[in-house]
């Protein structure tokens, strides 16, 4: 127990972690009903191209394959981009005349066992004429090669006048084009999806970082009350944000399912893992900063292009956070920013692991340095006389940013002190000094976050049961945070029942009534 009594800032083992570790966890590929039919899909190998013709008799008379679907099979879809877009692209469940992305899936084959799936879809031959791709978020933005001709551009958004260093002031300006890569989330779990229809009502096995949202994702794309829709989400091996939402392959499973009248199962490779599931960060940033000499800086600039892929996905609404969050821990009165969203060849962008904050901490931090460096100054030095003051808050940024506490230059020194600075500093002086073959760099960054964006209440419930323990319902979703640990404290502080006799239940939207998920950073 804590010096109060209190379980909480004691440490616990994580109660979830022995069933884990021991491989006796739950999930999907381990649930799924043993009937199920297997789903493979033929995806796109050209980024950009006119489907001539597909040809998939071959695989229609393979044996165990129940079903050959193409987009002209479908009823459903598409799915429509976010409404905070200047611009709405539409994304096929399956590819119907033109594939954008490669990894596009074009035709979905059903069978009996995962291999005479695959062993079909390996027989389907999909006529692709190639066209002009774009790849690069700089070239797209310049519309050389465009997406959607009815668009006309592969802009989405585009918010803020033209910036850069010419009117910033100061002693010293420093401009750079910085790139934060896109990159693949690569949970060890990847997407998984099982369904099952019974008497108009669907059953879908979900991996996702929400069983609520994805459940109301789902009624809305059949024409469903979401009273006729049941989600299932087991244990999940990791999420990183990309589990938000529903994909088109994990409707196709639920649309699929339907057609054939049985339970249909899907596991993606992880070949399939690496271009189907979102991408995450992926944008190019033009950064300027100014300032004088005695370290203060006078003001930044940023432009920002953000990568969506080829269905402007959630990595489009993206740089709303990139703006917001650009001066960072600074007080910096002279910020502009501008954010630009663009279309291209690639797979989709989506959210990722702070998704649009971390950007904008990259773009800001990595300035300062460059800042210090120019004027010859200790980087820490730096970041101390221009970190918010601790009697500035609350506050509001230059670029929107609701502050309500900090202590910026306490946690900076505490850092130092903890980092050894002073000592590495005078290391990194001898070696270079004496021309050492093995040189150190000394890395420094400061960080704020914004969480729970969306400002999502949660739901929660506890039941005391006969024998006295507890089981606890909650619609946050857990893909390896702690949650049962977390919330069985929680309930055994406020309680006095031992965490040993608390349950913990979520995933299910039929045991728990309503739930905005995890993510967010919440």
């Amino acid at each position: 127990m804590g010096t109060s009594g209190s379980i909480l800032g004691t440490r616990v083992k994580r109660i979830e972690d022995p069933a884990l570790l021991r491989g006796a966890g739950t999930y999907i590929d381990n649930i799924a009903p043993a009937d199920a039919l297997h789903v493979a899909f033929v995806r796109a190998m050209t980024a950009h191209g006119r489907i001539e013709s597909i040809d998939v008799d071959g695989a229609r008379s393979m044996p165990g394959v129940i079903a050959v679907i193409t987009a002209a099979d479908l009823d459903i879809g598409p799915l429509q981009s976010s409404p905070l877009l200047a611009h709405q692209v539409l994304q096929p469940i399956l590819a119907t005349d033109t594939v954008r992305y490669v990894g596009e899936p074009i035709v979905a084959v059903v069978a009996e066992s995962a291999r005479q799936a695959v062993d079909a879809a390996e027989t389907v031959w999909a006529e692709v004429e190639p066209i002009a791709a774009v790849t690069d978020p700089e070239a797209a933005a310049r519309d050389e090669v465009v997406l959607y001709v009815d668009i006309g551009t592969n802009v989405v958004l585009d918010q803020g006048d033209p910036v850069g260093p010419d009117d910033l002031s100061g002693d010293v300006v420093i401009t750079e084009r910085l790139v934060n890569q896109r990159m693949a989330p690569v949970p060890l779990e990847g997407r998984v999806a099982a369904a099952r229809w019974d008497d108009g009502v669907l059953t879908q096995w979900s991996c996702t970082q929400g069983a609520h949202g994805t459940r109301d994702g789902l009624a809305a794309v059949f024409g469903l009350d979401p009273a006729e829709v049941h989600v299932i989400t087991p244990d999940v091996g990791g999420g990183f944000g990309a589990k938000h939402g529903t994909t088109p392959e994990e409707i196709l499973v639920a649309w699929i399912s339907r057609h054939v009248g049985r339970p249909v199962r899907w596991t993606e490779t992880r070949s399939e893992n690496l271009v189907g599931m979102v991408h995450g960060r992926g944008q190019v940033q033009f950064a300027s900063i100014a300032g004088n000499r005695d370290g203060t800086i006078t003001g930044y600039r940023l432009d920002v292009i953000q990568e969506g892929g080829a269905y402007a996905g959630t990595g489009c609404v993206l740089p709303y956070m990139t703006r917001m969050m650009a001066p960072g821990c600074y007080a910096i009165e002279d910020v502009r920013v501008r954010i630009r969203s663009v279309v291209s060849n690639t797979s989709t962008v989506g959210a990722y692991r702070g998704a649009g904050r971390p950007e904008a901490a990259a773009a800001i931090e990595r300035m300062v340095d460059r800042f210090a460096d120019e004027i010859g100054m200790d980087p820490a030095d730096v970041r101390r006389k221009n970190l918010i003051a601790n009697d500035a808050f609350p506050l509001r940024t230059a670029t929107g940013g609701n502050y309500d506490t900090g202590d910026y230059e306490t946690v900076l020194d505490k850092a130092l002190v903890a980092a050894g600075y002073d000592e590495l500093l005078e290391q990194q002086a001898t070696r270079r000094a004496a021309g050492d073959a093995k040189q150190i760099g000394i890395g420094l960054s400061s960080y704020v976050e914004i969480t729970n964006v969306l400002q999502d209440t949660e739901y929660g419930s506890v039941e005391i049961t006969p024998d006295g323990g507890a089981i606890v319902r909650t619609g946050s979703s857990s893909h390896g945070q702690g949650h049962h640990t977390a919330w069985a404290m929680l309930v055994s502080d406020r309680t006095g029942i031992p965490v040993d006799s608390i349950e913990v239940r979520h995933g299910d939207t039929a045991d728990v009534p309503r739930g905005t998920g995890t993510g967010g950073s919440k």
